[in-house]
């Protein structure tokens, strides 16, 4: 169809306008301005994002940082959605989590990285499921750069990163606490054939890697049943014992 005579004259005009000699000058100084300013920004972002992951690399870890880093290995997940949304979420029970959020994970978090703004909101279709959610670029590079982890899907190859697993002792048990936070369970197990009720403490994986790594450090201080179920493809790790 074709277009309407004056819409026509407008688009020639306009595909053919070059402005007068005395506007010239003042548009091309705002267009080289406009585009130095950006190039700056840039810069500046880099520079910031460079000393940020450079401090990452220093980054005296602490019992709350393992024990969040646990968390997350359990029950955290982030990604980076169509390049520029920073995404890192925690998924818990509203019931039981939410305190932990708010006394352990936000003011940990906000130590390494003061600005962060929790996002906390209802789960779909689950009562009392609840999702915590931080939208920060550092965040994002605390865990990527920070520990090495991967963004993306976790579940099958999700483990303890070397930096904490080559640290003290005691970070190493803050990090299991961690995961045992988030993704473990305490039974009793009330069978017959025992004379008493007999407490366990278990924990379920699908990633081969990090259920070695917890078999390889438990079985030191604990009497552990551990085995890969055929059927359900998942790792178990039971800690038994009264003491």
């Amino acid at each position: 169809m074709a277009l309407p005579l004056f819409i026509a004259a407008f688009i020639t005009i306009a595909a053919n306008y070059r402005p007068p000699i005395a506007w010239a000058q003042p548009i091309a100084w705002a267009q080289r301005t406009w585009k130095t300013g950006l190039k700056n920004i840039k810069r500046y972002h880099k520079i910031e994002d460079s000393s940020f992951k450079d401090s990452l690399a220093s980054l005296q870890l602490s019992h709350s940082i393992c024990q969040c880093v646990g968390a997350f290995i359990g029950d955290g997940c982030f990604n980076l959605y169509n390049n520029k949304l920073y995404h890192i979420e925690f998924a818990g029970d509203r019931r039981y989590d939410v305190q932990y959020y708010n006394e352990l994970i936000i003011p940990t978090f906000k130590s390494v990285v003061p600005d962060l703004k929790p996002h906390i909101y209802s789960s779909y279709g689950k009562v009392n499921g609840v999702r915590i959610v931080f939208y920060s670029k550092d965040l994002f590079n605390f865990f990527k750069h920070g520990f090495g982890f991967v963004p993306g899907k976790k579940a099958h190859t999700i483990a303890i990163p070397d930096r904490i697993m080559q640290s003290k002792d005691e970070l190493v048990r803050a990090t299991i606490r961690g995961i045992f936070d988030t993704d473990g369970c305490v039974f009793i197990d009330k069978r017959k054939s025992y004379k008493l009720y007999y407490p366990r403490i278990a924990l379920q994986t699908v990633s081969k890697d990090l259920y070695n790594q917890l078999v390889s450090y438990l079985s030191r201080h604990f009497s552990l049943y551990n085995t890969f179920n055929e059927k359900r493809q998942i790792y178990i790790i039971e800690i038994y014992g009264i003491n």
